[in-house]
């Protein structure tokens, strides 16, 4: 387990690949406990999978943050990429550090990481680095927008979604059905999730080892653990 003198540079003062691990594993152990042959069991999944899509979109904006943090640095390069650096001086002063090792709190809470490809513009401007592949973008907006549909209408089809929907949706359905998850959706989501959050956890880290190296002298012993922390759990199952 890190040690906590690098715990300030996380969310929650926990890695955020840590966090979703630990929240997938809260997830899946909700449908163990479910029957198979339970009645109504399409409800949990429903829920179970409205919070991996949430647990997901968290992990880009707390993990993007512990980046910032470890290396505030990054922020001359996002900058220059086009991100907002912009913070509230009052914001920064209420957090009463005595340092800038919470900066990416602020600067994260600021951007929006709704879509795949707003989630590969500011990892892109921050470390040039694509979290999504063009196929896997389109797995995640599908995702996001089954997790929409709902938490905002209560799973009804309605016009918008079928303007979205991969596949061609019945006119007949619009307003009169609800979407119903397919057995093994939750399964199928639940490991893309898994496999995307590892992929980026690894390739932010090792960028930012990059961007460290390259300021060798001003690096610190936290920002090395804080760096190498990034894969807490992750590297626990490589090594196993």
């Amino acid at each position: 387990m890190p040690e906590p003198s690098a715990l300030h540079y996380f969310v929650g003062g926990v890695p955020a690949g840590a966090v979703f691990l630990q929240n997938l594993d809260g997830l899946n152990e909700i449908l163990d406990r479910i029957p198979s042959t339970a009645t109504g069991r399409r409800r949990e999944y429903e829920v179970c999978f409205i919070g991996l899509v949430s647990y997901l979109e968290a992990f880009w904006k707390d993990h993007f943050a512990s980046l910032v943090n470890i290396c505030p640095s990054l922020l001359v390069n996002f900058r220059k990429a086009g991100g907002n650096t912009t913070v509230d001086a009052a914001d920064l002063v209420r957090q009463q550090r005595s340092s800038f090792a919470g900066i990416g709190f602020l600067i994260s809470e600021r951007i929006d990481f709704g879509t795949a490809k707003k989630v590969n513009s500011a990892f892109g401007a921050l470390l040039k680095i694509s979290p999504f592949s063009s196929d896997e973008a389109g797995s995640f907006n599908e995702y996001l927008n089954i997790r929409n549909q709902l938490v905002h209408h209560g799973g009804i089809v309605t016009a918008q979604f079928a303007n979205q929907a991969s596949e061609p949706i019945n006119p007949e359905h619009l307003f009169f059905h609800s979407l119903v998850l397919p057995d093994g959706y939750f399964e199928v989501a639940a490991t893309f999730a898994r496999d995307i959050v590892r992929k980026t956890v690894y390739s932010t880290r090792d960028q930012l080892r990059r961007a460290l190296s390259e300021r060798k002298s001003d690096v610190t012993d936290q920002q090395q653990k804080g760096t190498e922390y990034l894969g807490w759990r992750f590297d626990e199952e490589e090594d196993n």
